[in-house]
């Protein structure tokens, strides 16, 4: 019984290995499913490690492109799976013989239809468009208001002819040009609810809170690009999260606000208990956190009998890492300007140049750790190191921004 190829094409596209289903050859089609899911991891790595050599272009053109690479791949295989099937008399696996050009058009028209539509699936999840699915300027900053000089009354110098003094008569002012002064910056709320804060940083009292799809005015950000300074339709100035809004210019094109520094905390009545290393750790471990893995162990060295621990701070924030008994100490670790945070995936190796680096001997043996950096929206991270004598270790501190 004959198939139809693009009915195959299109169920490879929903699950990859659907088009041998569709013929009845199961054991077939969860080969060719595995195989695909391993396409696809390798398709990531491959993202992660072009990300890592921070191209050009945003991070979401490659996924996009890798994607589309992929899925038009298993769209064509279950398209010439399906024409196999059709072929009279051909063995498993003969090649497709073809008369006319029908099938192929078809082919073709199904692969563009389908590469277009999750080229603009991706670019909407990875926020690349706005709601109205127009690509937002985001390389290019605003134009400067262009400003019209007033015309000056001007008087012409008296001139003689003939004897006869001849007084040129004044001009008339000139209207100044009106120029169109650019729009400002606009931001949408993409979260649920969102609050409106003093300053940047949740430490700063709520003013306000907006909803999903609010619009706001975007006035300014803070240095790290983290927060936007923004003022609401009612007038009402404030700060909210920059990963909650979806702004209609590069971020980096706003100026950046000053914000006044948090209230003071209200002076208790007695003296405030310091908490020690492992007490912070474990506050951390109680409430929402990551899991921060094993560091990277890079060969003896000879250390006194003691671990040695290289940190490297790939974020645009302060890092600080406290960790526990034995040894209960923190260790900080400055900024990176020049540093990102990635999108979807890591970078597959860490960069060292430029990146600011602490190295620290520890007591070797078992130890709770802690890292986190000076944004308070980030999430820390809390795990369990074991170090050994005289054994160097490396960790790269990274953050990644998942989809939402």
């Amino acid at each position: 019984m004959r198939k139809k190829p693009i009915v195959g094409g299109l169920l490879n596209v929903l699950i990859p290995g659907l088009a041998y289903g569709y013929l009845g050859r199961w054991g077939r089609a969860l080969f060719v499913f595995i195989g695909a899911v391993l396409g696809l991891a390798v398709l990531f790595l491959l993202a992660g490690m072009l990300e890592s050599t921070e191209p050009p272009w945003p991070a979401e053109v490659t996924q996009a492109a890798l994607l589309i690479f992929f899925y038009g791949g298993v769209f064509f295989e279950g398209v010439t799976a399906v024409r196999r099937h059709n072929q009279p008399g051909a063995a498993a696996g003969a090649p497709v013989r073809t008369s006319g050009n029908r099938a192929l058009v078809i082919a073709l028209i199904g692969i563009i239809v389908i590469l277009c539509g999750l080229l603009v699936v991706v670019m909407a999840y990875s926020g690349l468009l706005d709601r109205d699915g127009e690509l937002l300027a985001g390389l290019a900053s605003p134009l400067p208001p262009t400003s019209t000089p007033a015309a000056s009354l001007r008087t012409a110098e008296p001139a003689s002819a003939g004897g006869a003094e001849v007084t040129a008569k004044p001009e008339l002012p000139v209207e100044p040009t009106a120029t169109e002064t650019p729009s400002e910056p606009r931001a949408v709320v993409t979260h649920e609810t969102l609050n409106v804060r003093l300053g940047p940083g949740t430490s700063y009292g709520k003013v306000g809170v907006l909803q999903l799809g609010d619009e706001v005015t975007a006035t300014g950000r803070n240095k790290a690009g983290t927060w936007l300074a923004i003022t609401t339709e009612d007038g009402t100035d404030g700060w909210v999260y920059a990963d909650y809004t979806s702004l209609d210019t590069a971020i980096e094109s706003l100026p950046v606000a000053q914000a006044s520094p948090p209230p003071a905390s209200p002076t208790p009545s007695g003296p405030t208990p310091t908490l020690s290393v492992d007490e912070q750790i474990a506050k951390i471990a109680g409430g929402e956190h990551g899991t921060l893995p094993q560091p990277g162990e890079v060969g003896g060295v000879d250390a006194g009998g003691q671990a040695e621990v290289t940190i490297l701070n790939d974020t645009p924030y302060q890092l600080t890492v406290l960790i526990g008994s034995p040894n209960a100490r923190t260790v900080t670790v400055e900024a990176c300007p020049s540093c990102k945070v990635y999108s979807m995936v890591g970078p597959i190796f860490c960069q060292k140049e430029g990146r600011p680096t602490q190295t620290v001997r520890l007591a070797p043996g078992t130890m709770q750790v802690v890292a986190r950096v000076s944004d308070p929206a980030v999430t820390p991270f809390y795990g369990t190191w074991e170090l050994k004598a005289n054994t160097g270790y490396f960790n790269c501190f990274y953050i990644v921004s998942k989809m939402r």
